[in-house]
């Protein structure tokens, strides 16, 4: 759950606020059993802190979070900016714009583990890497989010309709901020 996000009001407000706005508005009741709530804040905690040019912030749902560890999306960024830096100078000294993507193993495993409910999980590891879309970092991190190199994980993952689709990849979304105009 994310406690400062929009919503989840039960768990935010007193309990008499959510059973007004329950009776007026036939909003959610408080959950049964609650008896003191606030639980969560909904207030931000504001930090600053300095950044350079080669910075960059990676905004992430859970749902991406389940499958790449930070340190891991920290890197496919670098990694994919030194691809991009290298199709730029490819293209700049020589004959055109390089290939666009480096395919990985196609491999026919899909190398899944099962959660406690018996849904697909796995994660991402440096050995799943793939370079592809140079044009989008987001989109980058979530096609390695959702298989990498593993082709059929990746095809698995992204072509399951609902209702199963919401146990196999929950909620994603992937925003790169950069805080240079020109990343490569």
């Amino acid at each position: 759950m994310v406690t400062r996000a929009f919503g989840d009001h039960r768990w935010k407000w007193d309990a008499e606020l959510v059973e007004k706005v329950y009776l007026e508005f036939l909003g959610h009741q408080a959950k049964p059993g609650i008896h003191t709530p606030p639980y969560l804040t909904a207030d931000p905690v504001v930090t600053c802190t300095p950044v350079s040019a080669r910075d960059f912030v990676i905004l992430a749902s859970d749902g991406f979070w389940d499958h790449v560890a930070a340190e891991d999306a920290v890197r496919l960024i670098a990694e994919w900016l030194e691809k991009r830096r290298q199709q730029s100078v490819r293209a700049s000294c020589c004959d055109g714009p390089g290939k666009n993507t480096t395919m990985g193993n196609a491999g026919s495993r899909l190398d899944l583990d099962f959660d406690e409910q018996g849904f697909a999980a796995w994660k991402t590891l440096p050995q799943h890497f793939i370079i592809e879309d140079l044009d989008n970092a987001a989109v980058h991190l979530l096609k390695n989010a959702l298989g990498g190199n593993r082709r059929n994980l990746f095809v698995a993952t992204t072509m399951l309709g609902p209702p199963q689709s919401r146990n196999i990849r929950d909620d994603i979304a992937v925003q790169v901020l950069f805080f240079k105009q020109d990343t490569i």
